[in-house]
């Protein structure tokens, strides 16, 4: 917008919408044409007023906030097919918590602009948001979550124009400093430490070898399950998904006969007529029971595939389909039916001594009398129940032996994009660069961060992940060298 004068105190006065008027003793004041003409008004006119264009620390926090939102929201350690449950509208306090906070700091940043762009940038993020999470298998798509999203962005536009519209935050911007480094430093090997803690074994050292393999309940009856199984097989293996998508498409007579899977069962049980028995019916004898125990314990590893029909889809109680129990709360290993979800419990040093929490649990797909394949698997670290080939649920066991369970799988990317952002303060002062650099030596420390917490240990409880920590971490470095510029006082965080 060109430059209008003012009609009493001559030339010199922007009524650009982003503008910074410094005063004489280099004190910011941002504000728009309203609060620039109201100013001027009430002010004699002072010739050593400069004006100086605020493009880039109006978007300061913008990158920030981004930032924040992929790592919590956008980002996972794993990818499934998508699928979407009948659960479209979820309230929870702490979910409505989190989708509200999560998104006040991008309204904050985007307060110069009209409440309605702010809202339509915020609903068209937060439902590209809900849409990737259709492929996350941690995470569930809802309605509720684009208003909450919405609610939190329109609540930090309105706040940071109401409470103080002279600052693009509301608060004055953060200088960068030696201080600021050193808590930077201290607050990230406190992460870590925390974070790469060794997590205890998460193997079958616990496991009772007195109880048996049972079918339809344990060997005293109170959890009883009515249904048909057509067959049923124990690996001491963990099978991969390719081989699960193959047995589902077999016939249950001939798909363990035919060698589907690399490995050979270490035990394999036909067809199982009329489940509905007083008690439960044992699936194995003793010495082979002894054998099968020795085998998993060793091993570690576990795939139990299970080809059923269920005759009820009302089970107020988790019933038991097959099992490796004794009573209903003893238990190694157990695969139930809970209404039209399937559960699966492990027992571990790192879950409740009889396996019950944490447990898996899928959506309600079970239907009466429907051939269903299930297969419930377990690697060493996570466990995850698949259904007519298709991965419906997970839980990560050895991540319940961390301090923070959240961050040590799920919630790695929040983690590791935030120490990132850390490391990249300290990295950024430290180096004392200015202008465009700024963001790589960001992105350099940001980098730095991410390879020191995976050589810790903070990425043990996903492996697999670990490849990518530095790289989420290097984006949150780049994310703070967006959103530092130089001011009249040194490097500010806006």
């Amino acid at each position: 917008m060109p430059r209008t004068p003012h009609p009493d105190r001559g030339e010199g006065c922007l009524f650009e919408r982003f503008q910074r008027v410094i005063l004489r003793d280099n004190a910011p004041f941002h504000g728009n044409r309203r609060i620039l003409e109201k100013q001027m008004a009430t002010t004699r006119y002072n010739p050593s007023l400069t004006f100086q264009n605020d493009s880039e620390s109006r978007a300061g926090l913008l990158p920030l906030a981004f930032a924040a939102i992929g790592a919590c929201t956008a980002l996972s350690v794993e990818a499934w097919f998508p699928r979407l449950d009948d659960q479209l509208w979820r309230v929870g306090i702490v979910d409505l918590v989190v989708n509200v906070g999560l998104y006040v700091p991008l309204g904050v940043a985007l307060r110069r602009r009209g409440a309605l762009s702010a809202v339509g940038f915020a609903a068209a993020l937060s439902l590209i948001v809900e849409a990737m999470q259709l492929f996350y298998p941690d995470r569930y798509t809802a309605w509720s979550d684009v208003v909450a999203n919405v609610f939190g962005a329109l609540s930090g536009w309105y706040l940071s124009n109401r409470l103080d519209p002279r600052s693009a935050w509301g608060l004055d911007p953060l200088r960068l400093t030696a201080r600021l480094a050193i808590f930077s430093v201290l607050l990230y090997v406190a992460v870590v430490v925390g974070l790469a803690l060794p997590s205890p074994r998460s193997d079958f050292s616990n496991w009772d070898p007195s109880f048996r393999v049972m079918a339809g309940d344990g060997s005293k009856r109170h959890r009883p399950w009515r249904g048909e199984i057509d067959a049923v097989a124990v690996f001491d293996e963990c099978l991969s998904r390719e081989d699960i998508g193959r047995l589902s498409r077999e016939d249950p007579g001939s798909a363990l006969d035919a060698n589907v899977p690399a490995e050979h069962p270490l035990f394999a049980a036909g067809r199982v007529d009329s489940l509905d028995f007083t008690r439960g019916m044992a699936l194995v004898g003793a010495s082979e029971n002894r054998r099968l125990f020795d085998a998993l314990v060793a091993q570690g590893r576990l795939t139990l595939v299970v080809w059923f029909r269920t005759r009820s889809e009302n089970e107020d109680e988790p019933a038991r389909i097959v099992s490796f129990s004794d009573t209903p709360w003893k238990q190694n290993f157990g695969l139930e039916q809970h209404g039209r979800e399937v559960v699966f419990r492990l027992r571990t040093p790192t879950t409740d001594p009889d396996g019950f929490l944490p447990q898996v649990k899928t959506r309600a797909l079970l239907e009466s009398n429907k051939p269903t394949f299930v297969a419930a698997t377990y690697d060493g670290r996570i466990s995850r129940v698949y259904v007519d080939g298709h991965p419906e649920g997970r839980v990560n066991l050895y991540a319940y032996g961390k301090r923070a369970v959240f961050f040590a799988d799920s919630g790695l990317p929040a983690i590791a994009m935030f120490l990132g952002a850390l490391m990249a303060v300290a990295w950024v002062v430290a180096a004392k660069r200015r202008g465009s650099s700024v963001r790589l030596w960001g992105t350099t420390g940001g980098l730095l961060g991410g390879v020191l917490f995976v050589i810790s240990g903070g990425a043990s409880a996903l492996p697999q992940f670990a490849v990518w920590v530095p790289v989420v971490a290097a984006f949150g470095g780049l994310a703070v060298g967006f959103a530092v510029t130089e001011g009249p006082e040194g490097l500010t965080a806006e």
